[in-house]
Formats: C-alpha cells, structure tokens, sequence
C-alpha cells in the first residue's frame, strides 16, 4: 500500500518511480510564493468578477423601478437594490485598498 502511494506520488510530482528515493515536488496551482501576494490575487480576481455582476444588478434595481408603475414599495426595493449593490462594490473595492495599504505598511512592497 505505502509502495503504491509513493509511486502515485512520485508520477504526479513528475519523477520516475523505478529510479528509488529522491525528493517528490509538486507543481504551484496557484502561481504566487508570499502570503500578500496570494491576498493580491484573490482580491484582483474578486474585483474582476464582481465588477459584471455590480453592472448587471445596476439593471435589476433600475427595471425595478421603471417597472413600479408608480408603486413606492417597488420604487424602494429598486432602490435597495441599487444602493447595496453599490455599497457592496465599494466594500470589495476598500479591502483591495487596504490590503496595499497595509502590505505598504509593513513594508512587503
């Protein structure tokens, strides 16, 4: 069984298995070596997804309130909709603020 999994091992880190011992390494998925830099990534691909998503929601609460047909309950949730969807936006687009702030900080740039 432990043979078996070194083998396994072995082939997924790219190494011969019938070559004996040796150091198993294992590719980097992610493509980043630091901490901050795995923050940057993950904070630049929220912002990259939720920007369409922000536009699309802008959509949702105007046709809410084009469609109210003069109801104010309908225009308020338009409105709603539009409001925390930009208060969300701006959340996201303060946390990747901050993170250069505070990577500045602490001097990891």
């Amino acid at each position: 069984m432990t043979n078996g999994l070194y083998k396994l091992l072995a082939v997924v880190g790219g190494q011969n298995p019938t070559s004996g011992g040796g150091n198993i390494s294992f590719p980097n998925p992610l493509g980043v070596t630091t901490f901050q830099a795995l923050i940057d990534r993950i904070l630049g691909y929220l912002v990259l997804l939720a920007t369409p998503i922000v536009a699309l929601m802008i959509f949702v609460g105007a046709f809410q309130i084009l469609t109210a047909a003069g109801n104010p309950e309908k225009i308020t949730q338009g409105r709603k909709t539009i409001t925390y969807t930009v208060l969300g936006y701006v959340i996201i687009l303060i946390a990747r603020g901050a993170s250069f702030i505070i990577q500045d900080l602490l001097g990891a740039r």
